[in-house]
């Protein structure tokens, strides 16, 4: 039996017909406007077709054309998609106060479609068993592409998506576009097995770095900028030009969110070109540690790392992943006036950071450098000056002697000769004394004076 006939059907309001299936949804463009399709319809004993289907969903026209193969072991639906412009805010529901003890609608799923429980005691990871029986059900060919897709702040240009599943194996063939001024590409795959797999590749090229980092937040995604927060936390340090490129490859197994977290391996990369971070001036601290020679100089050092620019070298930054834990093997950042080592290590199972930097001013080789360390939980972690007495040690050397000469103007008058002894010889002159401790002394005395 075969045949066909054209369908078509409309509804004054988006939100009102969703609601026939989901009586609960209420999405932020409350007046989304119409729905409405045609389409021709085409059959017979082993393939359905799906030709010239047209419409408007809201504010979003698409347009489609589809097959559904059904003399197959499992149906293979094949299609593809073009829209207008999207802007996902617009239909994602308004979000309702939370309830305690409810759980997210976004939470990981169970076998059965249920949110699965977090464990108990707070660990991030559930060890609840994920269910990907439903990628055995059918196969297909999807395309999808837009001229614009927009979420939150993020804008993709040009969106494309290639997706095929084939005996339940998921391939993301082609994830694109342009965003933040630069092309990316990511491609993907997960394996509905009886220990599931998935893997993805993220590629990342000519980006504008100040936008990307902007938008990556305070901590994720940062990398220099997070480098250069931890060692001048005075300012606040922001990318303002440069172009930004990264790649990404890992894959894991695992029944749980807890398996495909800890067993995550892979590597990565990151690489800055012709960059300039505001809000530090590494040149302006290279000088004022060239002129620790008096109180002005010693107290103008605390705010010489507040405001001004530094121009950062290009940059190539790896990373390893193995067991869900990223390390990141000692590098460097050139800036000028100051090299930047840093490594450490982000533990995605145990939710971790300890990563340590340390700045050093190559026309002040003996200044021990600045050196911090960020550790404890990734999303709140404690940040610590490492070696802060050394630095008071170099600048207080530096500094007390003229300090004290201006303070103690008697202390750079010269001693008078030591009287000689009854058998006329000289005794050995006394030792001089440590500018350290004589400006420590005399900060206590003015202390004790107050």
């Amino acid at each position: 039996m075969s045949g066909g006939v054209a369908l078509s059907g409309q509804h004054p309001n988006l939100a009102s017909a969703v609601r026939i299936f989901a009586p609960d949804y209420r999405p932020a463009l409350a007046e989304p406007g119409p729905l409405k399709f045609s389409t021709d319809l085409a059959f017979d004993p082993t393939t359905l077709r799906i030709d010239n289907l047209r419409g408007n969903a809201g504010p979003v026209a698409f347009e489609s054309n589809a097959s559904v193969a059904l003399d197959r072991t499992r149906p293979r639906i094949a299609g593809e998609l073009k829209t207008s412009e999207i802007i996902v805010d617009w239909f994602l529901p308004v979000q309702k106060r939370a309830v305690p003890g409810a759980a997210s609608s976004d939470a990981p799923r169970r076998a059965g479609g249920q949110p699965a429980r977090r464990p108990a005691g707070g660990a991030r990871w559930s060890n609840e068993r994920l269910d990907f029986s439903a990628l055995r059900e059918v196969d297909g060919d999807i395309a999808f592409s837009a001229p614009a897709l927009t979420y939150t702040d993020l804008k993709v240009d040009k969106p494309k998506v290639t997706l095929r599943l084939t005996d339940g194996v998921l391939d993301l063939s082609e994830l694109s576009g342009r965003a933040y001024g630069g092309d990316f590409n990511m491609t993907g795959q997960v394996v509905a097995s009886d220990v599931p797999s998935l893997r993805y590749s993220l590629s990342i090229d000519g980006a504008d770095a100040a936008q990307f980092t902007g938008a990556a937040g305070q901590q994720e995604g940062r990398g220099v900028m997070t480098v250069l927060d931890l060692l001048f936390p005075v300012s606040s340090v922001k990318l303002a030009s440069g172009t930004l490129g990264a790649k990404i490859d890992v894959a894991s197994r695992g029944g749980s969110e807890r398996e495909l977290i800890g067993g995550l391996s892979g590597n990565g990369s990151v690489t800055f070109t012709n960059a300039v971070a505001e809000g530090v001036d590494v040149c302006r601290i290279s000088n004022q540690l060239g002129n620790l020679d008096g109180l002005e100089g010693f107290l103008g050092l605390m705010g010489s790392a507040q405001g001004g620019s530094t121009r950062i070298a290009n940059y190539v930054g790896q990373f390893d992943i193995s067991k869900g834990v990223a390390t990141l093997p000692r590098q460097r950042i050139n800036a000028d006036c100051a090299t930047i080592d840093f490594s450490g290590s982000v533990d995605l199972p145990r939710w971790l950071v300890d990563i340590q930097a340390k700045a050093l001013f190559p026309q002040h080789p003996k200044f021990p450098g600045f050196v911090v360390e960020q550790k404890g939980q990734l999303d709140a972690p404690n940040t610590r000056f490492v070696n802060s007495n050394q630095v008071q040690q170099y600048i207080i050397a530096k500094s007390a002697g003229s300090i004290l000469r201006k303070l103690v103007p008697e202390a750079e008058q010269q001693p008078a000769p030591a009287p000689q002894d009854s058998s006329g010889s000289q005794p050995a002159p006394a030792p001089e004394p440590d500018p350290v401790e004589q400006f420590r002394n005399l900060l206590d005395n003015l202390i004790r004076k107050r």
